[in-house]
């Protein structure tokens, strides 16, 4: 079968490596030929350079120096080099075979034929080749273009050796999953139950990476109970995993999992409000109570959960920058609960509060608010808050308010006034007047100096 090549970068490669010795070698591979096979733009590109054990590294240096571009950078003991060609990272490689330690996903690296390395890889949907310079479509398991097809994923060979070798296959099974909503065929999936021991080996930040890229999918409930159902979910997010048939109130559904499932899918595609949706509840398992009358209470469990993230997140390793936007907002997440669907009764001094208060992380909570407020039983959902929220926000839109407290005041002017020495007084003065502001954003100066005489 041949296939079209259309992509301007692989075009301008079929050009350079035409009658040179590279013609008929070169191999577009992977997650490209997938995408070009399911009509998914993409310019993720792989090579593979049929030969020896060095071709891939030999031909990104003949193809750098060729095309007049900087060297590439080189991993000699992958065998593998990478450069950028038309502003995007190319990586190649030479058929490659790998042998495993039990204890290590570092593989002892050597050479092999482009079937054997067609056969080695993960999933059937992500070993098929493509010819560069013919078109030609190599797939050897004889499975890719049917699975695609029939939207399966499937190992390309023994599943048991193809996770027992490196465990990272585990993850990229569900991300596929939960990323295209397909099913795994039966001999992959007992392949990932019976090696699930072996993500213990894999470092936290492969993980992380692998439980973004679901977090980021368009339902990542599919890959999340997928994670629960291979027994996964208790190895890379065990406090998640405690979620599941933990008791709500009459406010919800499902039980605390079937709850958070729903707020993550609901929550927009970005890293902090995904993760903050999927941790927004996690301080209930520490503060479940149930009153005489049989009645289920989480009091406070938004605080208790924030640091409970916190610690959750660093133990990922996230960055800083990510575990302040998530904890606060799992913090927040129960701030606008009073206000109703339709939020009228809110002062207008409470919404400017709130925008104060939420600063720039006014979208990022609200939003996940709004993702909580759709995921409770049909008579305590509020699907309105949110957008009334934002309404109430633009109808108080003021050339004296941007979102913050900006006082015509402040500490000086208060120690000159009241001919006073620094002192917890000029604190509770400035709290004084910026709680005047929030009721005025036009309060004057002569006001506020007025106030603050009289205190």
């Amino acid at each position: 079968m041949n296939i079209k090549l259309e992509n301007k970068i692989l075009l301008a490669i079929k050009d350079a490596i035409k009658d040179t010795k590279y013609d008929n070698k070169v191999m577009v591979v992977g997650g490209y030929v997938r995408d070009l096979i399911m009509g998914i733009p993409s310019n993720d590109i792989d090579l593979l350079i049929d030969g020896d054990i060095n071709a891939g590294i030999d031909f990104a240096i003949w193809f750098c120096k060729k095309m007049n571009l900087h060297e590439p950078l080189v991993y000699g003991l992958y065998g593998t080099a990478m450069f950028n060609f038309m502003g995007e990272k190319i990586e190649c490689v030479a058929p490659r075979a790998e042998k495993y330690k039990d204890d290590s996903r570092n593989p002892i690296v050597t050479g092999c034929s482009i079937e054997e390395e067609c056969l080695r890889r993960d999933f059937t949907i992500n070993s098929m080749f493509i010819n560069i310079s013919t078109g030609e479509l190599y797939d050897f398991s004889g499975e890719g273009l049917n699975d695609i097809k029939n939207h399966v994923i499937r190992a390309t060979s023994d599943p048991n050796i193809i996770f027992a070798q490196d465990a990272l296959r585990i993850m990229r099974c569900v991300r596929f999953c939960s990323r295209y909503g397909w099913n795994i065929e039966s001999s992959t999936y007992n392949g990932i139950k019976n090696n699930v021991e072996r993500i213990k080996i894999i470092t936290q930040e492969r993980i992380t990476d692998e439980i973004n890229k679901i977090l980021l999918t368009k339902k990542p409930s599919i890959g999340l109970k997928i994670l629960k159902d291979t027994n996964l979910l208790e190895l890379v997010l065990p406090e998640v995993f405690k979620l599941i048939g933990l008791k709500q109130n009459k406010f919800h559904f499902a039980d605390a999992w079937g709850h958070t499932l729903m707020v993550v899918d609901n929550s927009a595609p970005i890293i902090e409000n995904r993760l903050a949706a999927l941790f927004h509840d996690i301080g209930k398992i520490k503060t479940q109570t149930i009153d005489d009358k049989g009645n289920v209470h989480f009091y406070k469990h938004e605080f208790v959960g924030s640091k409970l993230a916190e610690n959750i997140l660093k133990r990922m390793k996230y960055s800083n920058d990510i575990i302040s936007k998530v904890c606060f907002t799992i913090s927040n997440h129960m701030r606008t609960k009073p206000y109703g669907d339709d939020a009228n009764a809110v002062s207008d001094k409470a919404i400017r509060k709130l925008q104060c208060d939420l600063g720039d992380n006014l979208d990022l909570v609200l939003d996940v608010i709004n993702a909580d407020n759709n995921a409770h039983s049909k008579e305590h959902c509020m699907p309105n808050q949110v957008k009334n929220i934002y309404k109430r926000i633009d109808s108080l839109k003021n050339p004296s308010f941007s979102g913050k407290i900006i006082l015509p005041v402040n500490g000086d002017d208060i120690i000159t006034i009241k001919n006073i020495k620094p002192s917890p007084i000029i604190k509770e003065i400035l709290d004084v007047l910026k709680d005047k502001f929030l009721e005025n954003p036009d309060i004057t100066k002569e006001e506020c100096i007025e106030i603050i005489k009289n205190y």
